[in-house]
């Protein structure tokens, strides 16, 4: 029988919300006869072990390697993330890879998506300190309503939804936050209140299985819908997103239907998504099949 597989599952070390996926992840590592452990990547490397009470000494050398999984607070210290992602990837595999997590931490990434042709949910970007004339622009559009929400986040923090006739509400909101981080504002898509988002996740650069989510702004609880298959256009759409990122372990994509029923895509999400094992067992399966083979991937190059 093969040595155990030494699998790092990283997390914070208090998790704004619970995580659906940790426990049945671990439960399902830990049946397959491996070691996974959790670390907090907000703890100092040298003592990021965690079992959501006490740290203890881990050596990232010893993973086979380090997946992300619920890294949700992430977006309150961006910088030093990056700094932890690099020093885990100069120790053990990391995956997603390296180059592909830092490439999603910032959502102005919806850019390089749209110029290689994906349909996104129109979207202006701010940047920080940057004037910007919201009367103006929102009156050169049809718009009944926006989501304005910052370029680094996670959770929907500080994600709001302003309609028409909350102008100036939406002015001042961004008027007095203008100093404090970049910004974006997106067309709010009125069909996620019927039709829903779907969020289509995708194993191995295949897609696994989808789910449809209530719309979620600051404060809001997340609802779902159980797993379904994806319909061709979504399934289309998810594999032009992913054909120009490279080798993924795990993705979501977060995709709206428009008012004219066009498939546009949300959110690209390559870092921390929630991927709805308890709704899709298959899916689980499906992950932990991919993740034992990047791990015995990673022991054989070592």
């Amino acid at each position: 029988m093969p040595d155990p597989l030494r699998i790092a599952v990283a997390t914070c070390a208090e998790l704004p919300e619970p995580d659906p996926d940790e426990v049945l992840l671990l439960a399902a590592l830990e049946g397959r006869g491996h070691e996974p452990e959790l670390i907090a990547w907000d703890l100092p490397v040298e003592e990021c072990g965690v079992r959501r009470s006490a740290g203890r000494a881990v050596a990232l050398e010893r993973f086979d390697l380090c997946v992300i999984r619920s890294t949700w607070n992430y977006f309150e210290e961006p910088e030093r993330f990056r700094a932890w992602l690099r020093e885990v990837a100069g120790r053990t595999a990391l995956w997603n890879p390296l180059e592909t997590c830092l490439g999603n931490i910032d959502k102005r990434y919806l850019l390089r998506l749209e110029d290689r042709g994906v349909p996104i949910v129109p979207t202006w970007f701010i940047e920080r300190g940057e004037p910007f004339d919201l009367r103006r622009r929102w009156g050169e559009v049809d718009w009944d309503a926006i989501v304005v929400k910052p370029v680094i986040s996670a959770g929907s923090f500080e994600t709001h939804r302003f309609e028409r006739g909350a102008l100036e509400d939406a002015v001042g909101f961004l008027g007095e936050r203008r100093d404090e981080r970049a910004w974006m504002v997106q067309r709010y898509e009125a069909k996620v209140e019927t039709v829903g988002e779907c969020a289509i996740v995708c194993i191995g650069g295949q897609v696994s299985h989808a789910v449809r989510k209530t719309p979620r702004f600051s404060g809001d609880d997340e609802k779902v819908s159980a797993a379904f298959r994806p319909n061709e256009p979504g399934r289309s759409l998810a594999a032009a997103v992913l054909a120009g990122v490279g080798p993924t372990l795990y993705a979501r994509v977060d995709v709206i239907e428009d008012a004219q029923g066009m498939m546009r895509l949300a959110e690209l999400e390559l870092l921390e998504p929630s991927l709805f094992f308890l709704q899709s067992p298959p899916g689980l399966e499906a992950f932990l099949d991919a993740l034992e083979a990047r791990a015995e991937e990673a022991r054989a190059t070592r």
